[in-house]
């Protein structure tokens, strides 16, 4: 599947510029499935003017233990060329998402908690790699969706003491 949004370019609803090319491939189109992988390359892709490159994988891992669902979330080669002044931003990301359904047929009580890794580098040069502490959780509660609502990361910059973000108690503020 390609999204080709041409040389041109195209504006978003919310006014954003687009241009490039995503291409996406998939094992099966229910990413709900069992061992489905779907992939996404980025071919001379640009957002408001910044270029953003790499591959954006996830694999659907199955259910395990308490019938939750895990998948893998990746990307490799990440780099966000900024097109203002030609800085570029690094990152490669492995991450393991467990879907918290609850038992229930209703999203609104589910959680997705990620674990894992980041690194790279900062469009300051200095390099950097991030660990998920403890589990992030985020929750699909109406007025919440796509928020991380309590879990701790630590950030390791080269030559700067360890940063440390807590994410909360599981209140959506």
């Amino acid at each position: 599947v390609a999204i080709n949004f041409g040389t041109s370019g195209c504006t978003l609803a919310d006014g954003t510029p687009v241009t490039g090319v995503i291409y996406g491939t998939y094992t099966n189109r229910n990413l709900g499935t069992s061992g489905s992988t779907a992939t996404l390359d980025m071919s001379n892709f640009y957002i408001n003017g910044n270029q953003v490159m790499g591959t954006f994988s996830v694999h659907n891992k199955g259910a395990f233990g308490g019938g939750n669902y895990f998948f893998d979330l990746s990307v490799g080669g990440g780099e966000l060329k900024y097109g203002s002044d030609g800085r570029l931003v690094k990152q490669d990301v492995t991450w393991l998402v467990e879907w918290q359904a609850n038992g229930t047929a209703t999203k609104e009580d589910d959680f997705f908690a990620f674990t894992g890794t980041a690194s790279g580098v900062t469009s300051n040069g200095d390099s950097y790699t991030e660990t998920i502490a403890e589990p992030l959780l985020m929750s699909r509660a109406t007025g919440c969706v796509r928020q991380f609502v309590s879990g701790q990361t630590v950030a390791t910059i080269s030559g700067q003491p360890d940063l440390t973000i807590n994410y909360g108690d599981g209140t959506c503020d």
